[in-house]
C-alpha cells in the first residue's frame, strides 16, 4: 500500500482523453492511444525482506483505491497492489503482451527491455512529435543529442506546428530506451 493523489489516480487507470487547456499542450490521446493499460503506471521504491532495495510495479488500473473523494481537490488516497507476486498478458487487443505487475525489479527491468511495458512510439506520429518537442527543450548535452538524432531518425511524417508548446516551462520527464540493436551501432 502506498500513498497517492486520487486525481492523479483517475488519470492513470482510466486513461482517458485529454481536455485542451493545460500549460504543457498534451496531445488529446497522450494517456488513451495505446491498447496497453502499462501506459498508466505506478512504480514504488521498497526495502524488501533481504534489507535489498526493490520496485512494486503495476498498472493503474489493477489498483484499488481506498475511497473515492467527492471532489477534485488534493486528495491523497491509499492504493493497495494485487496480492499475486507477478501478471503478464495480453492486452485489450489481445496482440501484444504486457507486464501488469510484478514486485521484483529485475523482472521489470527484463520486461522494459523486451517492450512488454508502454508503447511503441513509431506507430503515433501525433505522440512522438511532442516527445521530440519535449527533448528539443531539454538543455543540451551528449545524452539528449543522441535522444534527439535516434527521434528524428525514425523517419515519421510528424508535421506539428514546433510553437504548440511555446507556452510550456520547465523540463518533462521522459524515459525513451532505444532497444533497436541497429540503431545503437
Amino acid at each position: 500500500m502506498f500513498h497517492a493523489d486520487y486525481f492523479q489516480f483517475e488519470l492513470l487507470s482510466t486513461r482517458p482523453q485529454l481536455l485542451s487547456g493545460s500549460s504543457f499542450n498534451f496531445p488529446h490521446d497522450i494517456l488513451s492511444f495505446s491498447c496497453c493499460d502499462s501506459i498508466g503506471t505506478y512504480g514504488v521504491f521498497y526495502v524488501d525482506n533481504t534489507k535489498s532495495i526493490d520496485l512494486a510495479y503495476c498498472c493503474a488500473s489493477l489498483l484499488a483505491a481506498s475511497l473515492t473523494p467527492n471532489n477534485y481537490g488534493q486528495i491523497s488516497v491509499d492504493l493497495t497492489f494485487p496480492q499475486n507476486s507477478i501478471s503478464v498478458s495480453n492486452c485489450h487487443c489481445n496482440a501484444c503482451s504486457e507486464l501488469n505487475y510484478t514486485y521484483d525489479i529485475d523482472f521489470f527491468t527484463n520486461n522494459l527491455l523486451q517492450l512488454n511495458i508502454g508503447s511503441e512510439l513509431e506507430y503515433y506520429p501525433q505522440i512522438l512529435s511532442y516527445v521530440k518537442s519535449a527533448l528539443r527543450r531539454l538543455k543540451a548535452n551528449p545524452v539528449v543529442s543522441d535522444l534527439i538524432t535516434f527521434v528524428d531518425g525514425l523517419n515519421i511524417d510528424t508535421n506539428i506546428d514546433e510553437t504548440v508548446n511555446e507556452s510550456w516551462e520547465g523540463s518533462p520527464n521522459i524515459l525513451i530506451i532505444n532497444v533497436d540493436e541497429k540503431a545503437s551501432r
